[in-house]
């Protein structure tokens, strides 16, 4: 792994609990000392002086590290060969066709998308791969995602959208949780009754999506009843500009993403 932080960690997290791997199959670098500390204490991973040696020691390499960061690991690792090795990328913005000229035409290339929440198992992962991957690096690389949530492999030039969507969205959640919270507060809750109830309220209606079966206006018509609350409080929602506020959302990140494979 080349790069510890708040997504690598996370994935490690998610991972460890399928026993996929052992961590002391892992080999481990990040330019904060601090985050290398985290990782070996946290999970028992082994730590590299360097990226390039953790590339040139590993048969499948996962790159986490800030997009912005990419010109100098590959400047870095530049002459290191890539040739029948894994490289699985979490960059946001780098494309397969960068990975590809960084680490050689005979690297296989994974670029996926996961987020935050694969700490908890719970995450959810979109992949791409270059047609050199084999059957069995690819079957690999579901298992790995696999165990930190919900995955699914998608054309690269989805995955700027995704990014959007999912891998930004927890941040999203989080801000429409404390939001619905603060509303519940003005009609008279206490504050952590209110978060408690405002996040379990929407952790309920997200599983019900997943696994009901059933339509986003179904699920709506089941909880409404003629003339009853959930009528009255959705009157004001849909005749305000949500949808409209959410599209503006992901479509930022997304065009963020997408100005990302431009600067790499």
């Amino acid at each position: 792994m080349i790069g510890l932080g708040k997504m690598g960690s996370a994935l490690l997290s998610g991972v460890f609990k399928t026993h996929l791997f052992k961590a002391s199959q892992v080999l481990g670098y990040d330019i904060s000392k601090n985050a290398r500390q985290h990782s070996q204490r946290s999970y028992g991973i082994a730590l590299s002086s360097s990226a390039e040696a953790v590339l040139a020691n590993s048969s499948r390499v996962l790159i986490a590290i800030k997009p912005q960061d990419t010109p100098t690991l590959f400047e870095r690792c530049h002459g290191i060969p890539g040739n029948g090795k894994l490289i699985i990328s979490i960059c946001a913005g780098i494309s397969i066709q960068t990975l590809q000229k960084a680490f050689g035409p005979q690297a296989q290339i994974c670029r996926a998308m996961p987020n935050t929440p694969a700490v908890l198992g719970l995450g959810a992962s979109a992949m791409a791969f270059s047609k050199n991957v084999t059957a069995t690096q690819k079957k690999w690389c579901f298992r790995f995602f696999k165990g930190a949530g919900i995955v699914s492999e998608v054309p690269e030039k989805n995955l700027n959208a995704i990014t959007g969507l999912s891998g930004s969205g927890p941040a999203y959640g989080y801000y429409l949780t404390e939001a619905l919270a603060l509303a519940g507060i003005k009609a008279g809750l206490q504050a952590d009754t209110a978060l408690r109830f405002s996040a379990q309220t929407l952790i309920g209606a997200a599983t019900m999506v997943l696994q009901s079966g059933k339509s986003v206006p179904q699920l709506i018509a089941d909880v409404s009843s003629k003339g009853g609350t959930t009528v009255a409080g959705m009157h004001v929602l849909t005749h305000s500009p949500v949808r409209a506020i959410l599209e503006k959302t992901v479509k930022a990140a997304s065009a963020r993403a997408k100005e990302l494979s431009r600067v790499s």
